[in-house]
């Protein structure tokens, strides 16, 4: 399970830029998501403790931090059955910021940082285009095109 949700984030991670590119060129330097690549992606799955078999979808909370262009994204989650990152997210977020100012300091205005909590996309037909299609979403949102 673990190895397969990180497979799904590696892939939307590298499609994502050129999936703007080819359909958002004009909008790319306002995409949040888009300026922050590439990241490392840190994240925990959470699961039920009394129910192992991961009937229901695992929880999951994220957060990127910005690493230097021109390398890979790369995604690091952790598998648990308590959210680590609970009663940490402004430390996190405060990092996270951090490396933003530094390392995206021509887009910092535009970055958003925040520590994601909900479902794992994993259950969907098409879990990589799914998740490629929330980040628009909220970049869209962030903008101002839509509601």
């Amino acid at each position: 399970m673990l190895e397969r949700i990180q497979f799904i984030y590696e892939k939307a991670l590298d499609i994502y830029p050129r999936f703007i590119e080819i359909f958002f060129p004009k909008l790319k330097e306002q995409l949040s998501t888009y300026l922050m690549l590439p990241v490392r992606l840190e994240g925990i799955l959470t699961f039920n403790k009394s129910n192992h078999t991961f009937y229901e979808s695992p929880g999951l909370s994220r957060i990127a931090y910005p690493i230097e262009s021109g390398k890979k994204s790369v995604v690091v989650f952790k598998l648990n059955e308590e959210n680590e990152y609970l009663g940490k997210e402004m430390n996190l977020i405060r990092n996270a910021d951090n490396a933003c100012r530094r390392l995206r300091r021509d887009y910092y205005p535009y970055l958003k940082v925040y520590v994601y909590e909900g479902r794992c996309f994993d259950s969907s037909v098409t879990p990589v285009t799914d998740l490629i299609y929330s980040w628009l979403e909220s970049d869209l949102i962030h903008i101002g095109w839509i509601k």
